[in-house]
Protein backbone atom coordinates (compact mmCIF):
# COMPACT_ATOMS: atom_id res chain seq x y z
CA UNK A 1 0.00 0.00 0.00
CA UNK A 2 1.53 3.16 -1.07
CA UNK A 3 1.66 6.50 1.00
CA UNK A 4 0.02 4.75 3.87
CA UNK A 5 -1.56 7.22 6.74
CA UNK A 6 -0.06 7.11 9.68
CA UNK A 7 -3.38 6.24 11.50
CA UNK A 8 -3.68 3.38 9.72
CA UNK A 9 -0.01 2.14 9.85
CA UNK A 10 -0.19 3.15 13.89
CA UNK A 11 -3.58 0.30 13.94
CA UNK A 12 -1.05 -2.06 12.05
CA UNK A 13 1.54 -1.81 14.25
CA UNK A 14 -0.53 -1.95 17.46
CA UNK A 15 -2.63 -5.28 16.23
CA UNK A 16 0.34 -7.19 15.28
CA UNK A 17 1.80 -5.38 18.90
CA UNK A 18 -1.22 -6.70 20.67
CA UNK A 19 -0.71 -10.29 19.33
CA UNK A 20 2.71 -10.60 20.82
CA UNK A 21 3.65 -14.14 20.74
CA UNK A 22 0.89 -15.43 19.03
CA UNK A 23 1.70 -13.68 15.75
CA UNK A 24 4.69 -16.37 14.87
CA UNK A 25 1.89 -19.10 15.26
CA UNK A 26 -0.28 -16.84 13.05
CA UNK A 27 2.46 -16.37 10.55
CA UNK A 28 3.62 -20.32 10.53
CA UNK A 29 -0.36 -21.57 10.16
CA UNK A 30 -0.94 -18.30 7.21
CA UNK A 31 2.40 -19.52 5.45
CA UNK A 32 1.72 -23.09 5.72
CA UNK A 33 -1.91 -22.61 4.32
CA UNK A 34 -0.54 -20.29 1.56
CA UNK A 35 2.40 -23.31 0.76
CA UNK A 36 0.11 -26.05 0.35
CA UNK A 37 -2.20 -23.71 -1.46
CA UNK A 38 0.01 -23.44 -3.81
CA UNK A 39 0.70 -27.06 -3.87
CA UNK A 40 -2.33 -28.06 -4.71
CA UNK A 41 -2.35 -25.65 -7.70
CA UNK A 42 1.48 -27.30 -8.82
CA UNK A 43 0.21 -30.85 -9.31
CA UNK A 44 -1.99 -29.62 -11.78
CA UNK A 45 1.03 -30.03 -13.84
CA UNK A 46 1.49 -33.94 -13.51
CA UNK A 47 -2.44 -34.14 -13.56
CA UNK A 48 -2.44 -32.40 -17.08
CA UNK A 49 0.95 -33.79 -17.84
CA UNK A 50 -0.68 -37.08 -17.60
CA UNK A 51 -4.03 -36.28 -19.12
CA UNK A 52 -2.64 -34.88 -22.21
CA UNK A 53 -0.03 -37.95 -22.87
CA UNK A 54 2.94 -35.75 -21.99
CA UNK A 55 5.05 -38.04 -19.33
CA UNK A 56 5.86 -35.48 -17.43
CA UNK A 57 7.90 -36.94 -14.23
CA UNK A 58 7.56 -40.74 -15.71
CA UNK A 59 11.33 -41.64 -14.14
CA UNK A 60 9.32 -40.87 -10.84
CA UNK A 61 6.34 -42.83 -10.90
CA UNK A 62 8.44 -45.90 -12.35
CA UNK A 63 10.41 -45.89 -9.41
CA UNK A 64 7.34 -46.36 -7.06
CA UNK A 65 6.18 -49.38 -9.21
CA UNK A 66 3.86 -47.17 -11.18
CA UNK A 67 4.36 -48.00 -14.53
CA UNK A 68 0.28 -47.69 -16.29
CA UNK A 69 -0.89 -44.16 -16.47
CA UNK A 70 -4.12 -45.34 -14.81
CA UNK A 71 -1.54 -46.20 -11.37
CA UNK A 72 -0.14 -42.87 -12.20
CA UNK A 73 -3.11 -40.94 -12.36
CA UNK A 74 -4.46 -42.69 -9.25
CA UNK A 75 -1.45 -41.49 -7.18
CA UNK A 76 -1.36 -37.94 -8.45
CA UNK A 77 -5.28 -37.98 -7.48
CA UNK A 78 -4.22 -39.27 -4.25
CA UNK A 79 -1.65 -37.12 -3.01
CA UNK A 80 -3.70 -34.36 -4.54
CA UNK A 81 -6.60 -35.54 -1.85
CA UNK A 82 -3.64 -35.75 1.06
CA UNK A 83 -2.72 -32.00 0.27
CA UNK A 84 -6.49 -30.63 0.26
CA UNK A 85 -6.66 -32.63 3.58
CA UNK A 86 -3.62 -30.98 5.06
CA UNK A 87 -5.23 -27.40 3.94
CA UNK A 88 -8.13 -27.98 5.10
CA UNK A 89 -6.88 -28.65 8.93
CA UNK A 90 -4.11 -25.67 8.68
CA UNK A 91 -6.73 -23.72 7.09
CA UNK A 92 -9.28 -24.26 9.91
CA UNK A 93 -6.79 -23.73 12.71
CA UNK A 94 -5.07 -20.28 11.42
CA UNK A 95 -8.84 -18.86 10.73
CA UNK A 96 -9.67 -19.84 14.59
CA UNK A 97 -6.43 -18.40 15.92
CA UNK A 98 -6.52 -15.33 13.70
CA UNK A 99 -10.28 -14.70 15.16
CA UNK A 100 -9.74 -15.36 18.24
CA UNK A 101 -6.81 -12.58 17.65
CA UNK A 102 -9.06 -10.14 16.32
CA UNK A 103 -12.10 -10.76 18.68
CA UNK A 104 -9.31 -10.57 21.94
CA UNK A 105 -7.53 -7.56 20.18
CA UNK A 106 -11.17 -5.45 20.33
CA UNK A 107 -11.94 -6.86 24.19
CA UNK A 108 -8.62 -5.44 24.79
CA UNK A 109 -9.26 -2.24 23.71
CA UNK A 110 -12.64 -2.06 24.91
CA UNK A 111 -11.59 -3.34 28.36
CA UNK A 112 -8.95 -0.62 29.17
CA UNK A 113 -10.97 2.34 27.45
CA UNK A 114 -13.42 0.95 30.72
CA UNK A 115 -10.64 0.53 32.86
CA UNK A 116 -9.48 3.98 31.78
CA UNK A 117 -12.47 5.41 32.70
CA UNK A 118 -13.08 4.25 35.95
CA UNK A 119 -9.46 5.08 37.09
CA UNK A 120 -10.75 8.81 35.68
CA UNK A 121 -10.82 11.56 38.44
CA UNK A 122 -14.85 12.48 39.01
CA UNK A 123 -13.89 15.96 37.70
CA UNK A 124 -12.58 14.45 34.96
CA UNK A 125 -15.33 12.29 34.01
CA UNK A 126 -17.93 14.98 34.42
CA UNK A 127 -16.80 16.62 31.34
CA UNK A 128 -16.94 13.94 29.07
CA UNK A 129 -19.64 13.64 26.94
CA UNK A 130 -21.58 10.78 27.65
CA UNK A 131 -22.46 9.96 23.88
CA UNK A 132 -19.49 10.18 21.92
CA UNK A 133 -18.01 7.54 24.72
CA UNK A 134 -20.84 5.27 24.08
CA UNK A 135 -20.96 5.50 20.51
CA UNK A 136 -16.80 4.67 20.82
CA UNK A 137 -17.21 1.52 22.93
CA UNK A 138 -20.27 0.58 20.78
CA UNK A 139 -19.95 1.42 17.42
CA UNK A 140 -16.47 2.83 16.83
CA UNK A 141 -15.24 -0.76 18.59
CA UNK A 142 -16.94 -2.70 15.97
CA UNK A 143 -15.64 -1.10 13.58
CA UNK A 144 -12.34 -1.21 14.72
CA UNK A 145 -12.85 -5.20 14.97
CA UNK A 146 -13.71 -5.07 11.16
CA UNK A 147 -10.48 -3.11 10.61
CA UNK A 148 -8.56 -6.09 12.99
CA UNK A 149 -10.32 -8.50 11.04
CA UNK A 150 -9.19 -6.86 7.55
CA UNK A 151 -5.45 -6.74 8.82
CA UNK A 152 -5.51 -10.51 9.33
CA UNK A 153 -7.27 -10.58 5.88
CA UNK A 154 -4.50 -8.72 3.90
CA UNK A 155 -1.69 -10.32 5.85
CA UNK A 156 -3.07 -13.73 4.18
CA UNK A 157 -3.55 -12.48 0.74
CA UNK A 158 0.14 -11.10 0.37
CA UNK A 159 1.18 -14.28 1.79
CA UNK A 160 -1.07 -16.56 -0.45
CA UNK A 161 0.04 -13.91 -3.42
CA UNK A 162 3.88 -14.17 -2.31
CA UNK A 163 3.70 -17.99 -2.84
CA UNK A 164 1.36 -18.27 -6.22
CA UNK A 165 3.64 -15.85 -7.61
CA UNK A 166 6.27 -17.71 -6.85
CA UNK A 167 5.40 -21.06 -8.41
CA UNK A 168 4.46 -18.93 -11.91
CA UNK A 169 7.60 -17.59 -12.18
CA UNK A 170 8.91 -20.79 -12.27
CA UNK A 171 6.02 -22.10 -15.06
CA UNK A 172 6.39 -19.04 -16.90
CA UNK A 173 8.85 -16.58 -15.88
CA UNK A 174 8.21 -14.20 -19.08
CA UNK A 175 4.41 -14.14 -18.76
CA UNK A 176 4.77 -13.78 -14.77
CA UNK A 177 6.86 -11.01 -14.84
CA UNK A 178 5.14 -9.07 -17.39
CA UNK A 179 2.01 -9.53 -15.24
CA UNK A 180 3.03 -8.10 -12.67
CA UNK A 181 4.30 -5.12 -13.50
CA UNK A 182 1.11 -4.66 -15.13
CA UNK A 183 -0.80 -5.89 -11.96
CA UNK A 184 1.62 -3.25 -10.12
CA UNK A 185 0.96 -0.40 -11.82
CA UNK A 186 -2.97 -1.12 -11.46
CA UNK A 187 -2.69 -1.20 -7.42
CA UNK A 188 -0.81 2.04 -8.15
CA UNK A 189 -3.42 3.87 -9.75
CA UNK A 190 -6.09 2.79 -7.56
CA UNK A 191 -4.12 4.56 -4.78
CA UNK A 192 -6.51 7.54 -4.62
CA UNK A 193 -9.63 5.48 -3.86
CA UNK A 194 -7.49 4.09 -1.08
CA UNK A 195 -6.52 7.34 0.76
CA UNK A 196 -9.95 8.32 -0.31
CA UNK A 197 -11.21 5.67 1.80
CA UNK A 198 -10.14 7.09 5.00
CA UNK A 199 -11.68 10.76 4.84
CA UNK A 200 -15.01 8.75 3.85
CA UNK A 201 -14.46 6.83 7.34
CA UNK A 202 -13.97 9.91 9.18
CA UNK A 203 -16.88 11.22 7.60
CA UNK A 204 -19.11 8.44 8.77
CA UNK A 205 -17.64 8.30 12.85
CA UNK A 206 -18.75 12.05 13.28
CA UNK A 207 -21.92 11.50 11.38
CA UNK A 208 -22.71 7.81 12.84
CA UNK A 209 -22.14 9.54 16.14
CA UNK A 210 -24.54 12.24 15.43
CA UNK A 211 -27.09 9.76 14.49
CA UNK A 212 -26.41 7.61 17.90
CA UNK A 213 -26.63 11.24 19.39
CA UNK A 214 -30.05 11.40 17.48
CA UNK A 215 -31.57 8.08 18.34
CA UNK A 216 -30.69 9.21 22.28
CA UNK A 217 -32.47 12.22 22.10
CA UNK A 218 -35.60 10.84 20.28
CA UNK A 219 -35.97 7.68 22.96
CA UNK A 220 -35.19 10.04 25.88
CA UNK A 221 -37.36 13.27 24.76
CA UNK A 222 -40.41 10.92 22.90
CA UNK A 223 -42.58 11.79 25.54
CA UNK A 224 -42.52 15.41 25.90
CA UNK A 225 -42.52 15.29 21.95
CA UNK A 226 -45.66 13.75 22.01
CA UNK A 227 -47.20 15.20 24.69
CA UNK A 228 -46.38 18.95 22.95
CA UNK A 229 -47.16 16.94 19.10
CA UNK A 230 -43.75 17.48 18.08
CA UNK A 231 -42.40 14.06 16.87
CA UNK A 232 -42.27 15.60 13.49
CA UNK A 233 -39.32 17.63 14.18
CA UNK A 234 -37.29 14.49 16.14
CA UNK A 235 -38.17 12.45 12.98
CA UNK A 236 -36.47 15.56 10.75
CA UNK A 237 -33.53 15.02 12.89
CA UNK A 238 -33.06 11.60 12.50
CA UNK A 239 -34.09 11.48 8.93
CA UNK A 240 -31.31 14.37 8.26
CA UNK A 241 -28.64 12.34 10.45
CA UNK A 242 -29.87 8.88 8.91
CA UNK A 243 -29.12 10.31 5.44
CA UNK A 244 -25.75 11.86 6.23
CA UNK A 245 -24.49 8.36 7.44
CA UNK A 246 -26.20 7.09 3.68
CA UNK A 247 -24.37 9.28 1.89
CA UNK A 248 -20.84 8.09 3.52
CA UNK A 249 -21.58 4.60 3.28
CA UNK A 250 -22.51 5.22 -0.45
CA UNK A 251 -19.82 6.75 -1.34
CA UNK A 252 -17.23 4.51 0.63
CA UNK A 253 -19.26 1.72 -1.67
CA UNK A 254 -18.73 3.36 -4.96
CA UNK A 255 -15.12 3.60 -4.34
CA UNK A 256 -14.72 -0.15 -3.37
CA UNK A 257 -16.68 -1.38 -6.06
CA UNK A 258 -14.98 0.63 -8.21
CA UNK A 259 -11.69 -0.88 -7.18
CA UNK A 260 -13.25 -4.36 -7.77
CA UNK A 261 -14.35 -3.93 -11.28
CA UNK A 262 -11.26 -2.16 -12.24
CA UNK A 263 -9.04 -5.29 -10.70
CA UNK A 264 -11.61 -7.74 -12.64
CA UNK A 265 -11.71 -6.08 -15.58
CA UNK A 266 -7.89 -5.97 -16.28
CA UNK A 267 -7.92 -9.33 -15.35
CA UNK A 268 -9.35 -10.39 -17.96
CA UNK A 269 -7.36 -8.35 -20.19
CA UNK A 270 -4.05 -9.36 -19.27
CA UNK A 271 -5.27 -13.34 -19.18
CA UNK A 272 -6.24 -12.89 -22.97
CA UNK A 273 -2.74 -11.38 -23.35
CA UNK A 274 -0.68 -13.93 -21.52
CA UNK A 275 -3.01 -16.54 -23.53
CA UNK A 276 -1.54 -14.90 -26.81
CA UNK A 277 2.13 -14.39 -25.12
CA UNK A 278 2.55 -17.79 -24.04
CA UNK A 279 1.61 -19.19 -27.27
CA UNK A 280 2.76 -17.31 -30.07
CA UNK A 281 5.56 -15.62 -28.42
CA UNK A 282 7.27 -17.43 -25.82
CA UNK A 283 6.24 -21.12 -27.05
CA UNK A 284 5.00 -22.23 -23.29
CA UNK A 285 4.11 -25.64 -23.44
CA UNK A 286 0.29 -26.09 -22.74
CA UNK A 287 0.42 -27.49 -19.89
CA UNK A 288 2.64 -25.33 -18.39
CA UNK A 289 0.41 -22.65 -20.19
CA UNK A 290 -2.46 -23.73 -18.87
CA UNK A 291 -1.53 -24.45 -14.94
CA UNK A 292 0.45 -20.62 -14.84
CA UNK A 293 -2.74 -19.24 -16.27
CA UNK A 294 -5.24 -20.82 -13.85
CA UNK A 295 -2.45 -19.20 -11.20
CA UNK A 296 -1.98 -15.76 -12.79
CA UNK A 297 -5.95 -15.59 -12.88
CA UNK A 298 -5.98 -16.38 -9.18
CA UNK A 299 -3.30 -13.61 -8.15
CA UNK A 300 -6.11 -11.19 -9.03
CA UNK A 301 -8.28 -12.77 -6.01
CA UNK A 302 -5.44 -11.85 -3.18
CA UNK A 303 -4.31 -8.71 -5.44
CA UNK A 304 -8.15 -7.62 -5.22
CA UNK A 305 -8.26 -9.09 -1.32
CA UNK A 306 -5.46 -6.64 -0.70
CA UNK A 307 -6.91 -3.62 -2.47
CA UNK A 308 -10.51 -4.25 -0.76
CA UNK A 309 -8.75 -4.87 2.44
CA UNK A 310 -6.40 -1.57 2.03
CA UNK A 311 -9.62 0.70 1.45
CA UNK A 312 -11.64 -1.01 4.29
CA UNK A 313 -8.52 -0.68 6.88
CA UNK A 314 -8.26 2.69 6.19
CA UNK A 315 -12.22 3.49 5.73
CA UNK A 316 -11.76 1.74 9.82
CA UNK A 317 -8.97 3.95 10.89
CA UNK A 318 -11.02 7.06 12.19
CA UNK A 319 -13.16 4.52 14.07
CA UNK A 320 -10.55 2.87 15.80
CA UNK A 321 -8.94 6.25 16.95
CA UNK A 322 -11.82 7.07 18.71
CA UNK A 323 -11.84 3.96 20.50
CA UNK A 324 -7.95 3.99 20.86
CA UNK A 325 -8.29 7.71 22.62
CA UNK A 326 -10.98 6.75 24.88
CA UNK A 327 -8.32 3.44 25.75
CA UNK A 328 -5.44 4.82 25.84
CA UNK A 329 -2.04 3.66 24.55
CA UNK A 330 -1.25 -0.35 25.09
CA UNK A 331 0.87 -0.53 28.62
CA UNK A 332 0.25 3.20 29.10
CA UNK A 333 0.11 3.27 33.25
CA UNK A 334 -3.69 4.02 34.61
CA UNK A 335 -3.45 7.17 37.33
CA UNK A 336 -2.38 5.67 40.07
CA UNK A 337 -5.95 6.01 42.57
CA UNK A 338 -5.93 2.71 44.45
CA UNK A 339 -4.11 2.94 47.91
CA UNK A 340 -1.21 0.38 48.67
CA UNK A 341 -2.66 -3.11 50.84
CA UNK A 342 -5.84 -4.00 52.06
CA UNK A 343 -8.44 -1.69 52.71
CA UNK A 344 -10.56 -1.74 56.12
CA UNK A 345 -13.90 -0.53 55.62
CA UNK A 346 -15.01 1.80 58.94
CA UNK A 347 -16.62 -0.32 61.88
CA UNK A 348 -18.54 2.73 63.08
CA UNK A 349 -20.66 5.79 62.05
CA UNK A 350 -17.65 8.41 61.29
CA UNK A 351 -17.14 12.25 62.08
CA UNK A 352 -17.07 14.11 59.15
CA UNK A 353 -15.48 18.09 59.25
CA UNK A 354 -15.15 20.22 56.45
CA UNK A 355 -12.64 22.92 56.84
CA UNK A 356 -12.48 26.19 54.77
CA UNK A 357 -13.11 23.76 51.79
CA UNK A 358 -13.39 25.51 48.31
CA UNK A 359 -13.63 23.63 44.69
CA UNK A 360 -13.58 25.50 41.71
CA UNK A 361 -14.34 23.68 37.97
CA UNK A 362 -13.96 25.63 34.45
CA UNK A 363 -12.22 28.55 35.85
CA UNK A 364 -14.59 28.97 38.46
CA UNK A 365 -15.52 28.87 41.85
CA UNK A 366 -18.22 26.31 42.65
CA UNK A 367 -18.26 26.79 46.31
CA UNK A 368 -15.74 28.58 48.75
CA UNK A 369 -15.34 28.93 52.24
CA UNK A 370 -17.69 25.76 53.65
CA UNK A 371 -16.44 24.96 57.20
CA UNK A 372 -18.97 22.54 58.77
CA UNK A 373 -19.05 19.65 61.67
CA UNK A 374 -21.02 16.48 61.00
CA UNK A 375 -20.62 14.62 63.69
CA UNK A 376 -20.66 10.82 64.08
CA UNK A 377 -24.45 9.62 63.38
CA UNK A 378 -25.27 12.44 63.48
CA UNK A 379 -28.33 13.33 60.42
CA UNK A 380 -27.92 16.55 58.56
CA UNK A 381 -29.84 18.29 55.73
CA UNK A 382 -28.20 20.77 53.21
CA UNK A 383 -30.62 23.02 51.70
CA UNK A 384 -30.88 25.68 48.94
CA UNK A 385 -31.80 26.42 45.35
CA UNK A 386 -30.74 24.44 42.15
CA UNK A 387 -27.09 25.27 41.37
CA UNK A 388 -26.24 26.41 44.99
CA UNK A 389 -22.98 23.86 45.18
CA UNK A 390 -24.95 21.32 47.16
CA UNK A 391 -24.42 18.17 45.00
CA UNK A 392 -20.49 19.30 45.08
CA UNK A 393 -20.16 19.07 48.80
CA UNK A 394 -21.17 15.36 48.72
CA UNK A 395 -19.19 15.08 45.74
CA UNK A 396 -16.46 16.07 48.12
CA UNK A 397 -17.48 14.29 51.47
CA UNK A 398 -17.31 11.16 49.77
CA UNK A 399 -14.20 11.74 47.80
CA UNK A 400 -15.16 11.92 44.14
CA UNK A 401 -13.46 15.80 43.91
CA UNK A 402 -10.58 17.23 45.63
CA UNK A 403 -10.70 20.33 46.99
CA UNK A 404 -9.24 22.96 45.37
CA UNK A 405 -8.33 24.80 48.87
CA UNK A 406 -9.18 24.12 52.38
CA UNK A 407 -9.42 20.11 54.16
CA UNK A 408 -11.71 17.67 55.17
CA UNK A 409 -11.11 15.76 58.09
CA UNK A 410 -12.49 11.66 58.98
CA UNK A 411 -12.34 10.99 62.33
CA UNK A 412 -9.66 14.07 62.84
CA UNK A 413 -7.66 12.85 60.31
CA UNK A 414 -7.27 14.03 56.67
CA UNK A 415 -8.57 12.38 53.92
CA UNK A 416 -6.28 10.34 52.13
CA UNK A 417 -6.56 7.66 49.44
CA UNK A 418 -6.38 4.78 52.26
CA UNK A 419 -9.05 6.97 54.19
CA UNK A 420 -11.31 7.65 51.03
CA UNK A 421 -11.44 3.55 50.29
CA UNK A 422 -11.88 3.09 54.10
CA UNK A 423 -15.25 5.40 53.73
CA UNK A 424 -16.25 4.12 50.25
CA UNK A 425 -16.30 0.47 52.01
CA UNK A 426 -18.48 1.52 54.65
CA UNK A 427 -20.71 4.48 51.84
CA UNK A 428 -24.21 4.59 50.57
CA UNK A 429 -24.95 6.58 48.30
CA UNK A 430 -28.05 7.29 46.52
CA UNK A 431 -27.92 10.16 43.84
CA UNK A 432 -30.51 11.27 41.67
CA UNK A 433 -29.43 8.91 38.47
CA UNK A 434 -31.60 6.04 38.39
CA UNK A 435 -28.71 3.21 38.60
CA UNK A 436 -30.26 -0.41 37.70
CA UNK A 437 -28.77 -2.77 35.75
CA UNK A 438 -29.99 -6.07 33.23
CA UNK A 439 -30.17 -8.53 35.89
CA UNK A 440 -32.25 -9.89 38.40
CA UNK A 441 -33.99 -7.78 40.99
CA UNK A 442 -32.16 -10.02 44.04
CA UNK A 443 -28.42 -8.94 41.89
CA UNK A 444 -29.99 -4.93 41.81
CA UNK A 445 -30.55 -5.39 45.35
CA UNK A 446 -27.68 -6.92 46.92
CA UNK A 447 -25.25 -5.51 44.28
CA UNK A 448 -21.75 -4.22 46.65
CA UNK A 449 -23.33 -5.39 50.21
CA UNK A 450 -22.03 -8.97 50.03
CA UNK A 451 -23.72 -11.85 51.77
CA UNK A 452 -27.58 -10.86 52.25
CA UNK A 453 -30.05 -13.14 53.65
CA UNK A 454 -33.41 -13.39 51.73
CA UNK A 455 -35.41 -12.13 55.16
CA UNK A 456 -32.91 -8.49 55.35
CA UNK A 457 -34.21 -7.94 51.59
CA UNK A 458 -37.39 -8.06 52.32
CA UNK A 459 -37.16 -5.95 55.49
CA UNK A 460 -35.13 -3.29 53.69
CA UNK A 461 -37.94 -3.20 50.69
CA UNK A 462 -41.02 -3.13 53.87
CA UNK A 463 -38.65 -0.41 54.89
CA UNK A 464 -38.55 1.63 51.41
CA UNK A 465 -42.98 0.45 50.81
CA UNK A 466 -41.39 -1.39 47.65
CA UNK A 467 -42.48 -5.29 49.03
CA UNK A 468 -45.66 -4.94 46.73
CA UNK A 469 -42.87 -3.95 43.72
CA UNK A 470 -41.02 -7.16 44.01
CA UNK A 471 -43.88 -9.41 44.66
CA UNK A 472 -45.69 -8.21 41.72
CA UNK A 473 -42.82 -8.71 39.29
CA UNK A 474 -42.89 -12.51 37.49
CA UNK A 475 -40.37 -14.10 39.14
CA UNK A 476 -40.16 -12.03 42.35
CA UNK A 477 -36.81 -11.48 43.94
CA UNK A 478 -35.58 -13.47 41.01
CA UNK A 479 -37.57 -11.63 37.73
CA UNK A 480 -35.20 -9.89 35.73
CA UNK A 481 -35.22 -6.17 35.05
CA UNK A 482 -33.77 -3.93 31.98
CA UNK A 483 -30.90 -1.76 32.64
CA UNK A 484 -33.12 1.28 32.10
CA UNK A 485 -35.39 0.02 34.68
CA UNK A 486 -38.47 0.37 32.56
CA UNK A 487 -40.43 -1.89 34.20
CA UNK A 488 -41.07 0.71 37.52
CA UNK A 489 -41.63 4.29 37.13
CA UNK A 490 -39.29 7.03 38.74
CA UNK A 491 -40.36 6.73 42.38
CA UNK A 492 -40.55 3.18 42.29
CA UNK A 493 -36.96 2.76 41.11
CA UNK A 494 -35.87 5.35 43.95
CA UNK A 495 -37.47 2.89 46.71
CA UNK A 496 -35.36 0.16 44.98
CA UNK A 497 -32.33 2.27 44.86
CA UNK A 498 -32.69 2.98 48.60
CA UNK A 499 -33.64 -0.37 50.09
CA UNK A 500 -30.32 -1.63 47.95
CA UNK A 501 -28.66 1.07 50.43
CA UNK A 502 -29.66 -0.24 53.52
CA UNK A 503 -28.87 -3.77 52.56
CA UNK A 504 -24.86 -1.92 52.30
CA UNK A 505 -25.40 -1.73 56.11
CA UNK A 506 -23.93 1.78 55.84
CA UNK A 507 -22.07 3.82 58.64
CA UNK A 508 -22.21 6.63 56.27
CA UNK A 509 -25.41 7.42 53.93
CA UNK A 510 -25.78 9.79 51.53
CA UNK A 511 -28.81 10.96 49.94
CA UNK A 512 -28.92 12.93 47.15
CA UNK A 513 -32.47 14.02 45.89
CA UNK A 514 -32.90 10.26 46.65
CA UNK A 515 -37.21 11.16 46.80
CA UNK A 516 -37.37 13.70 43.93
CA UNK A 517 -39.45 11.43 41.59
CA UNK A 518 -42.24 10.64 44.64
CA UNK A 519 -44.66 12.93 45.62
CA UNK A 520 -44.16 15.24 49.67
CA UNK A 521 -46.27 12.87 51.24
CA UNK A 522 -44.75 9.58 50.22
CA UNK A 523 -41.40 11.11 49.95
CA UNK A 524 -40.84 12.12 53.73
CA UNK A 525 -42.54 8.97 54.51
CA UNK A 526 -39.98 7.19 53.07
CA UNK A 527 -37.41 9.19 53.97
CA UNK A 528 -38.17 9.26 57.87
CA UNK A 529 -38.72 5.47 57.77
CA UNK A 530 -35.34 4.91 55.99
CA UNK A 531 -33.42 7.14 59.21
CA UNK A 532 -35.15 5.50 61.19
CA UNK A 533 -33.87 2.05 60.09
CA UNK A 534 -30.22 3.68 59.33
CA UNK A 535 -28.62 2.02 62.66
CA UNK A 536 -26.82 4.58 64.11
CA UNK A 537 -25.17 5.78 60.86
CA UNK A 538 -23.91 9.53 60.08
CA UNK A 539 -26.75 10.96 57.13
CA UNK A 540 -26.27 13.67 54.52
CA UNK A 541 -29.56 14.78 53.21
CA UNK A 542 -29.66 16.70 49.77
CA UNK A 543 -33.65 16.88 49.18
CA UNK A 544 -36.09 19.32 47.90
CA UNK A 545 -38.78 17.17 50.14
CA UNK A 546 -39.00 17.51 53.57
CA UNK A 547 -38.51 15.35 56.55
CA UNK A 548 -39.46 15.87 60.03
CA UNK A 549 -37.24 18.02 62.26
CA UNK A 550 -37.14 15.52 65.23
CA UNK A 551 -34.63 12.96 63.04
CA UNK A 552 -32.85 16.12 61.87
CA UNK A 553 -29.81 17.23 63.64
CA UNK A 554 -28.61 20.24 61.60
CA UNK A 555 -29.76 22.12 58.76
CA UNK A 556 -26.74 23.86 56.54
CA UNK A 557 -28.07 26.29 54.05
CA UNK A 558 -26.20 27.01 50.88
CA UNK A 559 -26.59 29.79 48.64
CA UNK A 560 -24.23 31.10 45.76
CA UNK A 561 -21.59 28.03 46.72
CA UNK A 562 -21.33 29.74 50.38
CA UNK A 563 -23.20 29.00 53.74
CA UNK A 564 -26.25 31.33 54.65
CA UNK A 565 -27.50 31.28 57.85
CA UNK A 566 -31.15 29.46 58.31
CA UNK A 567 -33.82 32.55 59.43
CA UNK A 568 -37.15 30.09 59.82
CA UNK A 569 -37.25 26.29 60.87
CA UNK A 570 -40.97 25.43 59.72
CA UNK A 571 -41.87 22.19 61.26
CA UNK A 572 -41.16 20.22 57.82
CA UNK A 573 -37.68 21.41 56.18
CA UNK A 574 -39.55 21.93 52.47
CA UNK A 575 -37.20 23.73 49.85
Amino acid sequence: MNQISPEVLRMIREFIGFSRGRTRRAAALIGAGALLEGAGLLMLVPILSLILGEGVGTAIFHGFGLATPGAQIVAVLVLFALVLAARFAVILLRDDLLIALEQDFVADLRGRAFERLSAMPWAELQRIRQSPTGHALTRDADRAADGASLIVEAGVAATVLVVQLAIALWLAPAVTIAVALIGLLIYAMLGGLRRRAEAHGTDLTAQDADMYDAVRAFLAGLKPAKAHGLEGDYLSRFADAARQVGASRRAFAWDYTLARLALQTAAGVIAMGAILAGLFIFAISPEYLVVALIILARLFAPVQALQNAAQAIAHAAPAYRAIRDLAGPQGAPLPDVAPAGPVRPLTKAPEIVLEGVAWGGGGSMVIEGITAQLPAGSVTLFTGKSGAGKSTILDLVTGLLTPTSGRILLDGAPYTQARIAALRGALAYVGQEPFLFDASLRENLTWGCGPVSEDAIWRALEVTGATGLARALDGGLDGRIRADGSRFSGGERQRLRLARALLRRPRLLVLDEATSALDAAAAAAVLDAVLRARAGATVIIVSHRGTSLDLVDRVIRIEGGRIAPVTRLPERIAL
